[in-house]
């Protein structure tokens, strides 16, 4: 870890650890590298990817708990947060925008997410 000084080699290493170690310490290595950089192409795609999938690894009532995925407050009712932050993610996730590995994964979540969170707000808050 200590030749990996350049914000690039950083997120180089981190986007191979994905999948392959335990996702708190890819996060470390992210933020390490925006920290270093923060204007780095890439550390805010590959938080994104890390993010959702820590995210996705929550679970209520064996579900997946879709507000954490979209990083909100799961008593969020605020249709507009919801929306921001769901373009924001899908922005930053987008497979034609992020070749980070597992960003189609992560992007699929928000997705599913979105959709799900938007019928909630439909049918609960009428």
């Amino acid at each position: 870890i200590h030749g990996l000084r350049s914000p690039s080699k950083i997120i180089g290493f981190r986007s191979a650890l994905v999948g392959r170690v335990c996702s708190w310490v890819a996060v470390g290595f992210a933020i390490l590298a925006q920290e270093t950089e923060p204007l780095l192409d890439g550390s805010n795609q590959i938080l994104a990817v890390t993010d959702v999938l820590l995210a996705a690894e929550k679970r209520m009532n064996n579900h997946h708990d879709w507000y954490s995925i979209l990083q909100l407050d799961r008593r969020s009712d605020d249709q507009e947060l919801i929306k921001k932050q769901y373009r924001r993610l899908v922005l930053l996730l987008h497979p034609d925008k992020n070749k980070f590995p597992l960003a189609d994964q992560a992007f699929k979540l928000v997705a599913d997410a979105w959709a799900v969170s938007f019928l909630e707000l439909l049918f609960f808050c009428v």
